[in-house]
């Protein structure tokens, strides 16, 4: 088997683990596939000129995963978007609370 093959055949069997387990896998987990994957296909772009029908037909097969791989990351970013709108808020509220003025500062009350 090809250099080539066995990149197409790493792809396919990292993409199908994921999509196996998508419902409890974490974010590190799919942060260390898209690097594994990145890898894979800059390896697999760099010998593009020998793909053959069959290598193309496996990679376009794979495509089909995409949506779940991305339907996966999507709701993490969303989880993290909220946390750091929530992270916002409780420190805007925070801040006015909290006194702004010196510790060791004064005040004149006056009676009119």
């Amino acid at each position: 088997m090809s250099t080539l093959g066995k990149y197409i055949n790493e792809l396919e069997l990292l993409t199908a683990e994921i999509v196996r387990s998508i419902d409890q896998i974490g974010y590190e987990q799919l942060a260390a596939f898209s690097e594994q994957r990145e890898q894979l296909v800059f390896s697999i772009e760099s010998q593009k000129g020998l793909l053959t029908t069959e290598y193309k037909l496996r990679l376009r097969k794979l495509s089909e995963f995409d949506k779940i791989i991305l339907s996966k990351m999507e709701y993490y970013r969303q989880n993290a978007s909220d946390w750091l709108e929530k992270q916002g808020a409780i420190k805007v509220q925070k801040n006015a609370y909290t006194s702004q003025y010196a510790a060791n500062s004064l005040f004149f009350d006056q009676k009119n």
